[in-house]
């Protein structure tokens, strides 16, 4: 691909491949890989923080109207989730179905 992108185009280039990153400054420009653990536990279940709803805005028909029900999925989540680590957490699904 480099090969054929070069019979016309003679500038700097580079193809990325997953977790790469440009970091752009206003005096340069530098390519590196990310480094990163592939092999990560998953974060315990955390108990939610309440919603202040007071300050939330209105959603418009239009979305609304657009809006999936999601609370079943939401559900299934938590109880697999309170399964795996023996907790009773309930989720905040007000608007979600």
């Amino acid at each position: 691909m480099l090969e054929v992108i070069k019979q016309t185009y003679d500038g700097p280039l580079t193809l990325a491949d997953d977790m790469l990153v440009w970091n752009v400054t206003k005096d340069d420009i530098r390519v590196r890989d990310t480094v990163y653990e592939e092999n990560v536990w998953s974060p315990p279940l955390v108990r939610q923080v309440p919603v202040d709803r007071s300050i939330m805005l209105d959603v418009s028909d239009e979305m609304k109207a657009g809006a999936m029900n999601m609370g079943a999925l939401i559900q299934l989540i938590y109880d697999r989730a309170n399964k795996l680590y023996g907790t009773n957490e309930k989720p905040d699904i007000d608007g979600y179905g």
